[in-house]
C-alpha cells in the first residue's frame, strides 16, 4: 500500500504561541480554496493574534457567553479598524475578568442560565459553583453591567 500524502485538514491551537498558528496556516499546509487548511484559534483572550496569524475564527469557552463581542472582534479585525478592536477588546477582558472569580466551566454554564440558555452543571471531575461562588461570579457581572447589554463594546 502507498504511503499517503493526505495532509491535516484542520487544527485548533489552544495555545498563546501564535508562531506555531503562523507556521501550520502559511508554511506546513499551504493551499487555496478546498486545500486551504482550516485554523481555529482555540485560546478565548489570544483572539486578535490568533487571526492575525491566520486563523479563520475560534473555538473557546468565554464566546458563549459574548457571541456579539466576537462577531465584533472578528469584524473589526477583517476591517483592520483598530479603534473598534480596542473597544470590542477591553470590553472581553472585563468580562473574562469578572467570570475569572469562579471555576470557568461552571461560571459559564451558570452565566448561560442566567442569560435564559439553561445548560445544567459541568459533568465530573467538574462542579457546580456554590451559592457563595454563584452570589461572587453575579456581583462581578454586575459590576460591568453584563446584564444591560453583554455585547455592547462602549
Amino acid at each position: 500500500m502507498a504511503a499517503s500524502t493526505r495532509r491535516p485538514r484542520g487544527a485548533s491551537f489552544n495555545t498563546r504561541w501564535r508562531q506555531a498558528c503562523t507556521a501550520f496556516t502559511s508554511v506546513a499546509a499551504p493551499g487555496e480554496g478546498d486545500d486551504k487548511p482550516v485554523v481555529f484559534n482555540g485560546e478565548n483572550t489570544v483572539m486578535v493574534s490568533g487571526l492575525l496569524a491566520g486563523a479563520c475564527g475560534g473555538i473557546g469557552a468565554t464566546y458563549n457567553v459574548t457571541p456579539g463581542l466576537f462577531v465584533q472582534l472578528w469584524d473589526a479585525v477583517q476591517a483592520g479598524n483598530m479603534e473598534k478592536l480596542a473597544r470590542v477588546q477591553a470590553r472581553l477582558h472585563q468580562c473574562w475578568n469578572a467570570t475569572g472569580v469562579v471555576e470557568l466551566f461552571a461560571g459559564i454554564k451558570q452565566t448561560l442560565a442566567w442569560m435564559g440558555l439553561e445548560c445544567g452543571v459541568p459533568r465530573s471531575p467538574l462542579r457546580p459553583l456554590t451559592e457563595e461562588e454563584t452570589q461572587r461570579l453575579r456581583t462581578a457581572l454586575e459590576r460591568i453591567d453584563f446584564f444591560d447589554d453583554p455585547h455592547d463594546a462602549r
